[in-house]
């Protein structure tokens, strides 16, 4: 199986400086933000061995000038340049990246088949702890680089539901599926973000927090029978112990429910 992807980041340069042979990026340019689309193609049930990602385009602030990159496959390091050599001037700029890349292994964006009488579903799932969210899309991928993030997720078909950190906040048909739109992320580094794609059932509780009333849910997919009560209404006692012990440290959540 494979997804294809296109996505923006807002980056910021200060002044640049020499690259050198490290573990660590250099942190002469941080992202501001990603706009991130993901299209899974679901019936396509062949795999490609290659871990990384295929990079199919790279353009940085195209209306100036011409673009050029190099991707380091062992460093799993993108280097992006003008092709007239010039040095990218401090300031914001915008970067474009369009890929392809593998929904195979448990790490990044994978698939997992699932058997259900005699009947086999698809979950999509993704698992970026601790550095594999760069299988599933170019990123700054140290949690130094914290960030905001734009997911748009295309579903097959309606009876699909799509999951990630923050919210729905619309979806759109379109010739590739339907369009799912999430509420743009508080600012959080790349390990911590998440998307899900499957049949799905949930159950929920409410917490009765300080300023308002969240909606605590548990999804799970629907050939799974177990009762998820027990583990609703320990999480709501966790909750509350924590949001008690920790009062004057924590804001208030920023969504409008909280999901596991």
């Amino acid at each position: 199986m494979k997804f294809c992807a296109v996505f923006y980041i807002t980056w910021v340069f200060s002044n640049v400086q020499a690259w050198s042979l490290s573990s660590r990026l250099q942190r002469d340019s941080v992202p501001i933000s990603y706009n991130l689309k993901l299209i899974p193609h679901i019936k396509n049930e062949t795999f490609d061995g290659n871990a990384f990602l295929n990079i199919t385009e790279v353009t940085l602030d195209q209306a100036i000038r011409e673009t050029k990159f190099h991707l380091d496959s062992e460093l799993e390091l993108l280097h992006v340049s003008y092709k007239d050599q010039r040095l990218v001037d401090p300031g914001e700029h915008l970067l474009n990246i369009k890929f392809r890349g593998n929904l195979q292994g448990y790490f990044g964006f994978y698939a997992i088949q699932e058997e259900s009488n005699n009947n086999t579903r698809t979950v999509l799932a993704t698992k970026f702890s601790p550095t594999y969210a760069r299988r599933a899309f170019p990123c700054y991928d140290e949690p130094y680089f914290k960030s905001i993030f734009n997911i748009r997720v295309f579903k097959p078909d309606g009876s699909w539901t799509a999951l990630s950190n923050m919210e729905e906040i619309g979806q759109v048909e379109t010739s590739k599926g339907m369009a799912v739109d999430f509420r743009s992320t508080i600012k959080m580094s790349t390990y911590l973000l998440a998307w899900f794609l499957g049949d799905f059932k949930y159950d929920e509780i409410i917490y009765n927090g300080r300023e308002r009333s969240i909606p605590l849910r548990f999804f799970t997919t629907k050939t799974e029978s177990s009762d998820l009560k027990e583990a609703l209404e320990t999480t709501r006692e966790n909750v509350t112990i924590l949001r008690e012990l920790y009062r004057n440290f924590i804001s208030p959540f920023k969504t409008r429910y909280v999901r596991f």
